[in-house]
Formats: structure tokens, C-alpha cells, sequence
């Protein structure tokens, strides 16, 4: 089986390292998100959203454009927006998680190992860690 090589904001799994997680704060607008804790991002950072619904958002990150000072941040800019507010449907924002992924971060290479289909349009997926020592 030939090695997969993925960019580890694409999978969720307690094994991957690699970025930085926590919950939302809140989020003022769709285009905002205040997080639980600050965070260092870089140019070409992404974040993985996953809302009180289940969804899943990927975006770019940037800095919130009234934070002028350097250092860690706890207010981001998405793009694109979230598709709809964390508080929609009396949902808690806080219920929202995040990842943030380093654009300079090293990559995860993972093997697949299994596949199980759970629908027309879901798979679970099986993954080891693939290292040279395996």
C-alpha cells in the first residue's frame, strides 16, 4: 500500500499532532471568531471549525483588523465566512471547536489502513502514523 501524505487539518483525531485546539469565546459576526484562548498565527494559517451542528468549516485566518498589537491573538478574521452564525438555532457558541493549523508546521504522514463506508457519502477512514521505523 502506498503511503498517504495529508495535510493534517484535513483529519480529526486525538493521535495527529500538529496545530493548536480549544472552543469558541463567541462570534460576533460570520466573519469573526473570538477563541477561549490566544493563539500565534502566521500568513496562510487554517483553522477547522466544527459548529454546534456537527459542520465543519475550513477557512484562512488572519488577524482582527482593530488588533495592532504583535503577539498572540485571541480574535481572528475568517475567509470565507462561517455559512451561517454559531448561534443560530439557539445553538451556544461555545459548543463550537476549533483547530488551528500552522502553515509552517511539518506535515503528518499517515498510511491508511481501513476503510468503512457509513453511507452514500461518508467513510471512516483507518490510519496509522506512517514512519520509517514502521
Amino acid at each position: 500500500m502506498t503511503p498517504l501524505t495529508v495535510n493534517p487539518g484535513r483529519f480529526t483525531h486525538g493521535l495527529l499532532d500538529g496545530g493548536t485546539a480549544g472552543r469558541a469565546a463567541a462570534s460576533p459576526r460570520r466573519t469573526v471568531l473570538n477563541l477561549d484562548h490566544a493563539v500565534e498565527i502566521e500568513d496562510g494559517d487554517r483553522i477547522l471549525i466544527r459548529s454546534p451542528k456537527g459542520t465543519i468549516h475550513d477557512c484562512a485566518v488572519d488577524r482582527h483588523p482593530d488588533d495592532t498589537a504583535t503577539g498572540p491573538v485571541d480574535r481572528i478574521r475568517l475567509t470565507p465566512p462561517l455559512p451561517e452564525p454559531l448561534d443560530a438555532d439557539d445553538a451556544d457558541p461555545t459548543d463550537t471547536l476549533w483547530r488551528l493549523h500552522s502553515v509552517t508546521a511539518p506535515r503528518a504522514h499517515l498510511r491508511i489502513i481501513g476503510t468503512d463506508p457509513r453511507g452514500e457519502d461518508r467513510i471512516r477512514l483507518t490510519a496509522i502514523d506512517e514512519v520509517d521505523a514502521y
